[in-house]
């Protein structure tokens, strides 16, 4: 009787379907390793980026002298990682010990300290979860920001790609079978085998795909190696579009620091105007009063430790407010101005004078010589002041009163205490209607008249 099962063709195209089924489950097991591996790597990748771009950016506001608590809607950042980058569930910026500070998505089971990771670089800690931990450098905030990747769903994206890979695999397959069914010989073997040494050597190849006579073949043994080129080349065009795509991101990672550059700059600028505004007299153009509170006591301190000779002058216009009531502010506002661009050009390197308020001011004489030398600074302050003044051709009758006081042989313990002295010289001088008069070294001290 015959058997069906016992004819050569039947079996043999049985030992074709096993071996093609077996050629495509050799060819799914490698496949799926291969796109695990570049989904794996793509949203890993993907994380790594967001961790750096939000480490760059806290490194900034850390650089503005700004602190974690002072951030203004950085949970929203986090947040809206999670939201534009497939596969991330949690985002957080960990402080030194590795609890968080800011966070967004699924919590942490427990606090992450900086050793359960290796900073920089792609581990995982748990079967479920990729973790990406960089670090911050900067020295005000020892922290890190910490991306964590979903693992499953990278699996759930490979399973989806090998159904319908596996689902076209099966239906070539049996395509095959079909159309060969009619032509198969005994020499069947050495095509297949053929076929398969074909696809091991397009899997190690780089770069373009080479044709060769399995390419040309008309039958279905040619359309598998042809389907299986095609499928190979999508896949490497799939990974020059990732590669492409990570180097826009890169430039517009590296355009947006630069962006940060020139804005902190413009910020340092800005503080730098601002901080010359509130410590410069609007109208002499000399240091104000707040400038003298930080330079004076500054100073002090450091001729006392070096033993320096230093002195300070208090100056009062004399007939300023005479000035003011005859003429107008406007004419007491050009005494003002003059003044200090007489005061301004005459300064000494390591001098100072400042505007108090109204029409007094004070001179920080420092590292002269000689009481000589000393008393020559204060009769040229006092001429540049008593230089006649026009305005409007009316010569202004403006006087000077200046009250000196000089740190010798330590007898002034204290800074306060020396601008006393020099405060109760010149209004002594104001009131003996004398230009200069030098305070003298005792408690109750009297006062040493310019000759």
């Amino acid at each position: 009787m015959f058997n069906p099962l016992n004819s050569l063709r039947v079996k043999i195209v049985l030992l074709f379907l096993i071996s093609l089924f077996l050629i495509l489950f050799l060819f799914m097991s490698i496949l799926s390793i291969e796109i695990r591996h570049r989904y794996e790597d793509l949203f890993i990748q993907r994380g790594y980026i967001n961790a750096e771009q939000l480490a760059l950016k806290t490194d900034r506001l850390l650089d503005l002298g700004l602190m974690p608590s002072e951030f203004s809607g950085y949970e929203e950042l986090c947040e809206e990682i999670i939201t534009r980058t497939e596969g991330v569930t949690y985002v957080g910026l960990l402080d030194g010990k590795g609890a968080p500070v800011f966070q967004a998505g699924t919590s942490l089971s427990k606090p992450t300290s900086r050793d359960d990771h290796i900073s920089s670089v792609f581990s995982s800690s748990s079967p479920s979860d990729f973790y990406i931990n960089v670090p911050l450098t900067n020295e005000n905030f020892r922290g890190s920001i910490l991306i964590v990747v979903d693992e499953n769903l990278v699996e759930r994206q490979v399973i989806s790609v090998l159904k319908y890979i596996l689902m076209y695999g099966v239906i070539t397959v049996f395509a095959c079978a079909v159309g060969v069914l009619g032509f198969l010989k005994l020499y069947l073997g050495k095509p297949i085998e053929h076929l398969v040494e074909h696809m091991r050597l397009v899997d190690l190849r780089e770069g373009e795909l080479e044709s060769d006579e399995l390419g040309d073949r008309k039958d279905e043994i040619g359309l598998v190696a042809r389907t299986f080129d095609n499928l190979m080349k999508s896949l490497r065009s799939s990974q020059i579009s990732l590669s492409k795509s990570n180097a826009e991101l890169q430039a517009i990672a590296e355009e947006l620091e630069h962006r940060v550059e020139l804005r902190t700059e413009e910020l340092r600028e800005a503080n730098r105007q601002l901080k010359l505004v509130a410590h410069t007299d609007a109208l002499s153009g000399l240091s104000n009063r707040l400038q003298f509170s930080e330079v004076y006591y500054q100073r002090f301190a450091h001729a006392k430790r070096h033993e320096h000779n230093f002195s300070i002058l208090m100056i009062d216009l004399d007939r300023f407010k005479e000035v003011n009531d005859k003429f107008g502010h406007m004419a007491g506002d050009h005494v003002i101005q003059v003044i200090g661009q007489r005061l301004r050009e005459d300064l000494r390197e390591g001098d100072s004078y400042f505007r108090m308020g109204g029409d007094e001011f004070v001179f920080l004489a420092e590292e002269y010589n000689s009481a000589l030398e000393l008393r020559n600074i204060v009769e040229k302050v006092s001429k540049l002041i008593l230089t006649p003044i026009d305005y409007q051709n009316i010569h202004l009758p403006i006087g000077v009163s200046i009250g000196v006081a000089s740190l010798e042989n330590d007898n002034y313990k204290t800074a306060d205490e020396l601008y006393a002295l020099a405060d109760s010289a010149m209004y002594r001088a104001k009131k003996d209607g004398v230009d200069y008069l030098y305070a003298t070294e005792s408690v109750d001290p009297p006062l040493t008249q310019n000759e």
